[in-house]
């Protein structure tokens, strides 16, 4: 009977991680299109969720474009030119200087090179999947409070990222579907529309 607590210990030791696998069968394609929502939900409850769908690119290089009605982000490794529709301004960062925990690229690839530190069963749009609670101590996740990444546990295929911040402010990152694809340099640049004011942060 003594043998019974550290048979149980040893079990949930050696659990399965999910997350090595998902980052791994992710890396067979760098350069993926993912349509996405994205929704932040503000803390305490008083304001509606606000959700906005586009279009993610990621490839090699640390580029990226992010596209939607409200919001376009275009980085070329070097520079990244981020477009808000409601001030029709467009912001010119250093790529290397930007927080890439507020982007969704960013974001992926710290969870999915971080670590799982809890695995369970649930639903998302009625489909069973696997939710991982991610380490939030260390990394980009560290300006995070809790995170959460959903997986479809057959597919091996990340489908949701969720992160609280410390003021109760939820943003999730749904990905409704991942596909290679073949970029070309004119997906990396940018060129503000004519009347938008443009801020270059970069000096």
């Amino acid at each position: 009977m003594r043998i019974l607590p550290f048979l149980i210990l040893a079990t949930g030791a050696f659990a399965e991680a999910w997350l090595p696998q998902v980052a791994q069968r992710f890396k067979q394609t760098p350069n993926a299109k993912i349509p996405l929502e994205w929704t932040v939900t503000p803390a305490g409850g008083f304001a509606p969720p606000r959700t906005t769908k586009g279009t993610l690119k990621i490839a090699e290089g640390n580029r990226f474009r992010f596209d939607s009605d409200a919001l376009v982000a275009v980085c070329d490794g070097k520079s990244m030119w981020q477009w808000n529709g409601s001030t029709n301004q467009v912001l010119v960062h250093d790529a290397a200087k930007v927080d890439q925990a507020g982007l969704p690229s960013g974001l992926l690839k710290a969870a999915l090179e971080g670590a799982e530190t809890a695995s369970t069963p649930d639903k998302l749009g009625g489909k069973a999947v696997r939710k991982l609670t991610l380490d939030v101590s260390r990394g980009p996740l560290s300006k995070f409070v809790r995170a959460w990444l959903w997986i479809d546990a057959a597919a091996l295929r990340p489908v949701r990222i969720e992160v609280e911040d410390a003021q109760g402010s939820r943003t999730s990152w749904t990905l409704l579907k991942i596909q290679s694809w073949k970029p070309k340099p004119s997906d990396f640049t940018y060129s503000p529309a004519k009347g938008a004011d443009v801020v270059d942060m970069r000096q």
